[in-house]
């Protein structure tokens, strides 16, 4: 009885730490999918103090941006690799376009905010879960 209880317990454990991982990695990895258009152009207009000309421009641009993305997910639909290369350019060029409405002050700043972003997406993307092998292959 005793071994049943422990076999039991552990099981449990194990469970309730899965989805505890789980949570939290859901959370974390779907904050970006969950920012509305509104909130991500407010946290640049905090970031790199946009006019109010600015934010119309940038607002347009990023409703676009969403618009062509949600037509990539549809179309690829299972294809990882090839929506994730068209989703690369797609950011690529509304990147441009961003730093087009941009002061020079401000497109140094949002360089800087590309460059952080691009950072922590190769940090979130490596491995997942499975270490590298020397040759760069995962195992």
């Amino acid at each position: 009885m005793r071994r049943v209880m422990i076999f039991a317990s552990c099981l449990l454990a194990g469970y309730f730490s899965g989805i505890s991982a789980q949570s939290g990695q859901g959370a974390q990895g779907s904050h970006h999918q969950m920012m509305s258009v509104q909130d991500r152009v407010n946290q640049l207009k905090t970031q790199l103090d946009l006019s109010a000309d600015q934010v119309t421009k940038i607002t347009a641009i990023m409703q676009s941006q969403r618009d062509t993305m949600q037509t990539l997910r549809q179309k690829f639909g299972d294809d990882r690799q090839g929506m994730r290369q068209a989703m690369t350019a797609l950011r690529a060029r509304f990147d441009k376009e961003i730093s087009a409405v941009l002061t020079g002050v401000q497109r140094g700043k949002y360089e800087a905010l590309i460059a952080q972003r691009q950072k922590e997406m190769g940090a979130q993307g490596q491995g997942h879960g499975r270490p590298a092998s020397q040759d760069g292959n995962a195992q």
